[in-house]
């Protein structure tokens, strides 16, 4: 009878990629993954703590996924997709003509910078993004996106914003989530139907 074979997977903090050539064949129910940083990632370079906290944090989660189907999912699905728009349209998908077309030309309000505004869930999403450089999903798109959106602020001022204040944005992804899934921007070709309509009653 053959023995059993079992593989070892070295993964370090940059190289969370599933579909990465040293999982091919890989069972999680016989093989084992060993994830690890170098120290000199961290030092060689001024790092702030809360982006070493993002990088272990994205470590921890992707140990989770490969122990759940739900990740195989997100990775095939969501992520898949929105890489394919990103690779597709790139270099112009910024310059799309549709994002003009929404008349959406309103300038980033001062406050995005600041978190000093009276409402109080705009002001928990902004206040923990400039103080940890990091928000949830759901505040991110759904709470600032959708603000700026109704305010009719230019997508591109939102795109920049996004770029400088996470400290895990990486723009392949943000882009079409920001232009094409927060602010209906690039015409529908993200997706099929705005979340939210323009203050005063105007559908983008």
């Amino acid at each position: 009878m053959a023995a059993e074979v079992r593989q070892l997977v070295l993964v370090l903090g940059d190289q969370l990629d599933r579909a990465s050539s040293a999982f091919d064949g890989f069972d999680p129910a016989r093989d084992s993954v060993w994830m690890a940083e170098v120290d000199a990632e961290s030092t060689h370079v001024p790092s702030s703590k809360a982006r070493t906290a993002m990088f272990l944090s994205a470590m921890r989660h992707f140990a989770d996924g490969l122990r759940a189907e739900g990740f195989v999912r997100q990775i095939l699905g969501w992520r898949e997709y929105v890489c394919g728009i990103s690779w597709t349209r790139k270099p112009g998908y910024l310059d799309l003509d549709a994002l003009d077309a929404l008349d959406a030309h309103e300038a980033l309000p001062a406050f995005y910078w600041r978190g000093d505004v009276p409402m109080a869930c705009l002001a928990d999403a902004i206040g923990s993004t400039l103080a940890h450089g990091y928000a949830h999903h759901i505040q991110r798109l759904m709470v600032t996106g959708l603000y700026a959106l109704r305010l009719g602020v230019a997508p591109r001022e939102l795109h920049a914003w996004y770029l400088a204040v996470y400290v895990d944005a990486v723009e392949w992804v943000e882009l079409p989530n920001t232009l094409g899934m927060s602010q209906y921007a690039d015409g529908g070709l993200m997706a099929s139907k705005p979340y939210a309509i323009r203050a005063g009653g105007g559908v983008p």
